[in-house]
């Protein structure tokens, strides 16, 4: 198979780089047990990207009734049994798959900056989040600009019907609703902050 012109020019344009990336040995409730990888330095997730083709959504879970957060991170591996059962081998091939998944991420950034924005990733994309996804996950905050380039607050503008709240009813508080949207969004965000600050520390 012959190799795209923007993706050899992109090879071309590769230097030197270096990065941090968290590895936890896996959660059983969580992409079927894989050990999870986060980059924190550079940091990758949807809040720096977007549009990025590979990566899971983080979010709030509880193991034995306590809570926990994890952000954004690495999807490098679609077949989790390929990484074996014993748990040394699943840790040295999920550290093979995760070099191999950021060469992939810096071919796709320096086809973005080839192609007009449009990166092209090594291998199965998925789709970009839609509005609704971004909305849920709390990506955009309620007091930025919105989405769609009008100048207003995005709580003041698509926020509602990002999230299926097109048609308020009378019984709803549109005032009530987009302050506890806000309150749930400023505390995730808060979560992914402390998260990366307490990895910074220990590492």
């Amino acid at each position: 198979m012959a190799i795209p012109k923007d993706v050899k020019a992109a090879l071309q344009r590769l230097g030197a780089h270096t990065f941090r990336i968290a590895v936890h040995p896996g959660l059983v409730n969580a992409y079927q047990g894989q050990p999870l990888a986060i980059a924190f330095e550079p940091a990758i997730n949807y809040g720096v990207f977007p549009d990025h083709p590979h990566l899971n959504t983080g979010g709030v879970g509880a193991i034995l009734g306590q809570g926990f957060y994890v952000p954004d991170t690495i999807c490098y591996e679609e077949n989790i049994l390929g990484l074996g059962s014993d748990p040394v081998e699943r840790f040295l091939q999920a550290f093979g798959r995760i070099s191999v998944w950021l060469l992939r991420h810096m071919i796709w950034m320096e086809t973005k900056k080839l192609c007009d924005g449009k990166g092209q990733w090594i291998g199965p994309e998925a789709p970009p989040l839609t509005p609704k996804q971004r909305a849920e996950s709390g990506f955009w905050n309620p007091s930025d600009l919105c989405r769609c380039n009008s100048g207003k607050r995005y709580s003041d503008c698509h926020m509602l019907s990002d999230l299926g709240y097109g048609i308020l009813t009378k019984s709803i508080s549109t005032k009530n609703l987009k302050q506890g949207i806000a309150a749930r969004y400023e505390q995730r965000r808060e979560q992914h902050k402390k998260f990366y600050s307490q990895i910074r520390r220990s590492s």
